[in-house]
């Protein structure tokens, strides 16, 4: 899975630099497909997991000058944004959670 998110943010690095290179020719959207998620798939991957890897390393790449669609492949890729958006939410909350018990171990300490 780990090559597959560095496939996508190659992917959107390439288009990026060939977008600052040609003007003339500057691609606006990408229509990114599935890649490696069939019959090459690892058998302990599910399609999802294929597909998240991919927009994750896609997300990751510099972004400017051209907007990223993903192609349906029997809604993989939709889950694969429902699980990414899910994360973010959880990581967002725990990051508030830690921040508020370090307030009160500080406030704890205060009154010691």
């Amino acid at each position: 899975l780990d090559a597959l998110e560095y496939t996508g943010c190659n992917v959107a690095l390439a288009l990026r630099q060939h977008n600052a290179e040609a003007k003339h020719t500057a691609i606006e959207v990408l229509r990114m497909c599935m890649v490696s998620g069939g019959l090459k798939r690892h058998p302990e991957s599910e399609k999802e997991d294929v597909a998240k890897a991919l927009m994750q390393g896609v997300l990751k790449s510099p972004m400017g000058g051209f907007e990223v669609e993903f192609a349906y492949d029997e809604g993989a890729f939709e889950a694969a944004h429902v699980l990414i958006e899910t994360e973010a939410d959880y990581k967002e909350q725990q990051k508030e959670l830690e921040l508020r018990q370090e307030e009160e171990r500080k406030r704890e300490e205060e009154e010691r």
